[in-house]
């Protein structure tokens, strides 16, 4: 079963921590430029992402990572997307 929006990824996020999530489902979307993202079934691709992120400036992706989540993630922005997107389908529906 895969994860199509991966909850653990956005809470490790949350707390200032850089993820490293597989090109599966919407963790590229997720992640952005925050963290790694490795080709599924590719055991190389994910050595290549853990050696990355051991190599990266932890705690500034982790400060970034916090501010993505919170910029496309948090209630305010999830309210205003849905109410678009609400709006979007009443107009189509009238």
């Amino acid at each position: 079963l895969i994860e199509g929006f991966p909850k653990a990824i956005c809470e490790a996020m949350a707390c200032a921590v850089s993820a490293i999530g597989s090109d599966v489902g919407d963790c590229r979307a997720i992640i952005g430029d925050t963290g790694r993202v490795f080709c599924s079934r590719n055991p190389e691709s994910l050595r290549d992402a853990l050696q990355a992120s051991l190599a990266a400036d932890l705690p500034a992706l982790g400060h970034a990572a916090r501010q993505r989540i919170v910029a496309l993630y948090s209630v305010a922005p999830m309210v205003e997307k849905t109410i678009a997107c609400l709006r979007a389908i009443a107009r189509g529906a009238g």
